[in-house]
């Protein structure tokens, strides 16, 4: 009976020690630092350099033109990638033969590689989307529009479609990090009064092709916040059950916009119809002929039986 009372007491002493011992804290997600290459790619993406343009009248393609700013003294380092597939199932065989100069240059000046490259990209006729560019580890890959909303955001998503984002950030405050972020993808990031003093929190990540709706998000659950989309871009609140709420407004006015495109189109669709039913109407006495005629057969009559063949 003893050892039974002992060997109860020791369980209920462990279970009260283990129950008032302060938890473990979380490390944090495990943060692989970017490769060398990456980190240059980066920075010349948005390194800021006098570009000459390329002139017209000359037949330049845009393999060579890929080729061109890899050799340029001022993005030395630079390597180019592009995903034949997604131009193929774009209705474009051989993409890097596509002639991006003719008649008409593309003018140069002070600029970031990154907006050469779309100037450059602007020329690339697409179907149902655009050419872009898009970073990799090794490489700054040309994909389409389509083939990158599908490996990002899956197929079929409705949007919106935010800017991807690149970049590391070590123990940084949080509005200082959002900020950067809205100044390099010109999007608008509204902080609420009572976040503060959690804006201030130290946070940690590295972003590669991560939406930046996502990566707010990531961010802002460093300091306990919360993150909503609204139409002018990304709210930060203090509470989970504001931001549910603005989240579910913002749906029922989605929703609301798409019933009112889906009227639009069903009117039109009508008012198309109405040339053939005016020549409906017109056609319609044709078919009367000694009774209604149904299929190209005369209708039976009452009281008289139909002819037989």
């Amino acid at each position: 009976m003893r050892r039974i009372l002992l060997t109860f007491a020791l369980g209920l002493i462990g279970a009260l020690a283990f129950g008032f011992a302060p938890a473990p804290e979380w490390p944090g997600p495990a943060l692989k630092p970017p490769s060398p290459e990456e980190m240059c790619l980066r920075e010349l993406l948005a390194k800021v350099n006098a570009w000459g343009g390329l002139e017209q009248d000359k037949e330049i393609t845009l393999s060579k033109a890929l080729e061109e700013l890899a050799k340029n003294s001022k993005w030395r380092g630079v390597t180019f990638r592009i995903d034949g597939g997604a131009f193929k199932r774009a209705d474009i065989v051989d993409v890097g033969e596509v002639l991006i100069v003719g008649e008409k240059g593309i003018e140069g000046g002070t600029m970031s590689l990154k907006l050469v490259l779309k100037k450059i990209l602007e020329r690339v006729p697409v179907e149902g989307g655009e050419a872009v560019s898009v970073l990799r580890r090794d490489a700054i890959e040309i994909t389409t529009t389509t083939a990158l909303r599908d490996e990002v955001w899956g197929k079929g998503h409705p949007g919106p479609f935010l800017p991807l984002v690149h970049a590391t950030f070590t123990k940084h405050p949080l509005r200082a990090v959002l900020q950067e972020l809205a100044d390099q993808h010109d999007c608008n990031i509204l902080l609420e009064r009572r976040v503060a003093p959690r804006d201030k929190t130290k946070v940690s990540a590295e972003f590669c092709n991560v939406p930046l709706d996502n990566a707010v998000k990531f961010l802002a659950r460093q300091a306990g916040l919360h993150v909503a989309s609204i139409e002018s871009g990304l709210y930060v609140t203090s509470t989970r059950t504001e931001a549910e709420a603005i989240a579910k407004r913002q749906r029922e006015k989605r929703a609301q916009t798409r019933r009112e495109q889906r009227q639009d189109w069903l009117d039109g669709w009508r008012e198309s119809l109405r040339p053939w039913q005016r020549v409906a109407a017109v056609c319609e006495p044709l078919g009367q002929f000694n009774g209604e005629w149904e299929g190209g057969r005369k209708a039976k009559e009452p009281g008289r039986a139909a002819p037989k063949r």
